[in-house]
């Protein structure tokens, strides 16, 4: 399941730019080069599973946005063969910061029908300090 489409990428970041980064071969064609669209999109895909996998299951039943926002800022950077720039840089490492935090449960995503999954039992465990004060050392008080 992909997070993001080809029609939400172009609308984050123009064909004209999606197009400069795409179109590699020579003679250049001037379109969006849909097998390496289609593998940074899958990249990034396999990335953000790696990630979700640990707290929901997969395949998720409905994308939420945040993670339509991290899918675009980790395809955009992976379109880049040579240096980003400085924006789809931060954007890219915003992205992977998310990412772990959900990771954690730090964040939390809506997703319908999905329960996170557990990594621990559904039992508490609690440890307490020792008792300062019980009845052999309160004599005389009680």
């Amino acid at each position: 399941m992909s997070y993001i489409t080809r029609a939400q990428l172009t609308d984050r970041y123009s064909a004209n730019v999606l197009t400069k980064l795409t179109d590699r071969g020579t003679p250049k064609t001037g379109v969006i080069n849909d097998d390496v669209l289609n593998r940074a999109i899958t990249d990034a895909d396999a990335l953000i599973d790696a990630h979700i996998a640990k707290v929901y299951k997969l395949p998720v039943s409905a994308v939420p946005m945040m993670l339509v926002g991290i899918a675009g800022a980790l395809t955009f950077y992976k379109l880049h063969i040579y240096q980003a720039d400085e924006k789809a840089t931060n954007d890219y490492r915003d992205a992977l910061r998310n990412l772990e935090k959900i990771g954690r449960r730090e964040i939390l995503l809506d997703i319908e029908g999905v329960e996170p999954t557990s990594a621990h039992t559904s039992q508490v465990y609690t440890t307490d300090r020792d008792r300062p004060m019980t009845g052999s050392n309160l004599k005389g008080f009680i």
